[in-house]
């Protein structure tokens, strides 16, 4: 229940961000073809009042959808525990008992089966991409809050914004770019972390997962099986 609410709030923060950084472009591009007074090309390369005004709006309306959003899910989950009968509650506790016996059975035989290598080799690979993923995520996060009014001025000044060519596109497309050394911290510590703690939590649900017998030698029923064969 806490890690869902935790997922909830992250994916609202980054809503939120993403809001934030398109209705800042969106009014820089307004601002400098309006030609305001301060504002032009070169100037626009970096975040200006304008780009701040339009992350303020931007996080005002990602934030309020978000809100409509939680409340309308959260009416509907309302009136479905109201209609449902407490009587069904019965059969799926007891099938998810059963089912609860059956997998603790099945990932005894896996665990015998598989290796302590190999169950850290996989949970390295999956907490790696899941780094990747938070990665990404944490550099969204920056640039939006380079173009807050919250921004420290040595992230403000190592940000532009520069043309690079599109091959989809296949013209020159505008490109966020940051030249401040932290950028590449944001990325890789989330990457390192992931595959470390996916390779360390491999190994010890792989540990978990061993049998008895082979901690701790035969069963009694093997011993007594050895006992009738002498």
């Amino acid at each position: 229940m806490i890690w869902k609410r935790v997922l909830i709030g992250y994916g609202i923060l980054l809503t939120a961000a993403a809001g934030g950084i398109a209705f800042a472009c969106v009014f820089g591009v307004v601002a400098t073809a309006l030609q305001i007074t301060g504002v032009d090309k070169e100037s626009v390369s970096q975040p200006l009042p304008w780009h701040q005004i339009g992350w303020i709006f931007g996080v005002l309306v990602s934030l309020s959808g978000s809100f409509m959003k939680w409340q309308a899910s959260h009416s509907k989950r309302a009136g479905i525990v109201a209609d449902s009968s407490p009587d069904s509650e019965h059969p799926a506790a007891y099938s998810d008992t059963a089912n609860s016996e059956t997998t603790n059975l099945e990932t005894a035989e896996s665990g015998r089966r598989g290796g302590l290598v190999v169950s850290a080799a996989w949970g390295g690979f999956f907490g790696g991409l899941l780094g990747v993923a938070l990665g990404v995520t944490f550099i969204m996060f920056w640039f939006s809050i380079v173009y807050s009014p919250f921004a420290p001025k040595s992230w403000v000044s190592a940000t532009s914004v520069e043309e690079h060519y599109d091959a989809t596109l296949r013209r020159q497309a505008p490109v966020i770019t940051s030249r401040h050394p932290m950028v590449l911290q944001v990325f890789a510590v989330p990457v390192v972390v992931g595959l470390v703690g996916g390779a360390v939590f491999g190994a010890v649900v792989r540990v978990e997962n061993v049998p008895p017998t082979s901690k701790h030698g035969p069963t009694s029923q093997n011993y007594l099986n050895l006992q009738k064969g002498t």
